[in-house]
């Protein structure tokens, strides 16, 4: 009867490691969605920074004749 009932103790802890680790992965699952989301709205912010530095190119051309920082 020991044996049965140290096997489900063991059954129950198993259980209880296997919640744990849903409960890691699926954190996990959450970090990488944030990851992602942060990593697209890095790649349209570094678009929007080179059409503002095009942009200020074009200004300064289109001000001093000739391309910024030339002689």
């Amino acid at each position: 009867m020991d044996n049965l009932n140290e096997k489900f103790a063991n059954k129950e802890e198993v259980l209880d490691n296997l919640s744990a680790i849903r409960n890691l992965l699926s954190g996990g699952e959450n970090t990488l969605q944030q990851q992602t989301a942060l990593w697209q709205e890095s790649q349209l912010l570094e678009e929007q920074i080179q059409a503002l530095i095009m942009q200020n190119a074009r200004i300064a051309m289109d001000q001093h004749g000739r391309p910024c920082g030339g002689a």
